[in-house]
């Protein structure tokens, strides 16, 4: 149950990520295609949070 838990706390963490730097990069630069802007977004969110769990392991020892 905790680990559903998580995955769904995981999950809104990222989309709400990705929308807050969807919504930035096209208010600055603007786009033609949307969705491949979205994608990219939530790639990039994935991966930032992905480096902020690592830290958080490494820094244990």
């Amino acid at each position: 149950m905790i680990a559903f838990v998580s995955i769904l706390v995981y999950i809104i963490v990222l989309f709400s990520l990705s929308t807050l730097l969807f919504f930035s990069l096209t208010f600055v630069l603007g786009t033609q295609e949307p969705m491949i802007a979205f994608l990219l977004t939530l790639i990039a969110a994935h991966l930032l949070l992905n480096t902020l769990g690592g830290l958080r392991k490494v820094n244990k020892y």
